[in-house]
């Protein structure tokens, strides 16, 4: 171990593999299962794909997906837990169906009266983990600024500008999604863009 755990930060999708089989370790079930049947029907999504691991590590190897020479931690977990939910990168959703948790998030855990997720975890995992990192769990912490107003959000981040934006201020959630740019800066400016010219500007009262 380079550093003691929960000390320094490191950006690794293959921490996020990981969570696999911890979930299957603590829960006794698969990750797809788990939030299936805690997560996705309490809130009504129904139309989403969880890939496996294998289903990336044979993509990579075709050559479909960049990174096979390469010897990635993201790559390594998914040979090696072949069978498991690709934690990492493999659930498509609706974007419709990604405000919905955008908006659970909103509503610190609760949906239609239940509460779904706890509270103090939905305030924990906003939260940065480290004062030299702005990532909480999963949850990028940022703000904009809109007339002189700073503005808190917080990111789930995605490649190339896609994303759950969340803006408790403002009672608003936004999600990005599209696979049109050739690289994640080009994404990135043009989200960006849309939200400081035009969506910020529309919301009355800032």
């Amino acid at each position: 171990v380079a550093h003691t755990p929960g000390s320094v930060f490191n950006y690794s999708s293959g921490n996020t593999m990981l969570l696999a089989p911890v979930i299957k370790k603590a829960t006794g079930v698969q990750a797809d299962a788990f939030a299936k049947e805690h997560l996705f029907q309490p809130l009504g999504i129904n139309m989403y794909e969880w890939d496996k691991a294998s289903e990336f590590w044979s993509r990579t190897q075709s050559g479909e997906l960049p990174g096979a020479d390469k010897p990635d931690s993201v790559i390594q977990y998914s040979k090696a837990f072949a069978e498991l939910p690709n934690t990492a990168t493999g659930l498509k959703m609706l974007p419709r169906d990604l405000a919905r948790i955008g908006q659970l998030y909103l509503n610190k855990g609760r949906w239609k009266g239940k509460q779904i997720v706890s509270e103090s975890w939905i305030e924990r995992s906003l939260q940065p983990y480290l004062s030299d990192s702005r990532y909480g769990y999963h949850w990028v912490s940022r703000s904009y600024v809109h007339n002189g107003k700073e503005i808190p959000c917080y990111l789930a981040s995605g490649f190339g500008g896609q994303g759950v934006y969340l803006f408790p201020s403002l009672s608003m959630v936004l999600v990005f999604s599209q696979h049109t740019y050739k690289d994640m800066e080009e994404g990135e400016a043009e989200t960006e863009k849309i939200i400081k010219e035009y969506i910020l500007k529309a919301v009355k009262g800032i």
